[in-house]
């Protein structure tokens, strides 16, 4: 039921940041055609948070993996524990939690 409630609201962000990207462009396209100032506006949003947990195209040719990636190479492990996978995700993703929350990408 957790898993199934975290596929859920990660579905939900994907489209509700598709829907603030397109929304919020679109009215800052608005301002500046309309000679209207737009420094200093900023949106927050969880794109880092949809990377930790789906993980990324990359800049490059190679997929940056998530937590749902480890997850899935975890599960075919024999002797794969929560403490396993716990001790996995941390080790790989201990940098990411160094952006903190409200790290903000509109600008």
């Amino acid at each position: 039921n957790s898993l199934e409630q975290l596929l859920i609201n990660l579905s939900n962000e994907h489209l509700q940041q598709a829907f603030n990207r397109h929304v919020f462009k679109a009215e800052l396209r608005d301002c500046l055609s309309e000679g209207i100032a737009t420094d200093g506006i900023s949106f927050t949003d969880n794109q880092d948070c949809l990377e930790l947990i789906g993980g990324t195209d990359g800049s490059a040719r190679e997929r940056d993996p998530g937590i749902l990636d480890l997850l899935d190479e975890e599960v075919a492990m024999p002797r794969a524990t929560d403490k396993t996978f716990v001790a996995k995700a941390v080790a790989r993703f201990a940098q990411h939690a160094s952006k903190g929350p409200g790290h903000e990408r509109f600008s």
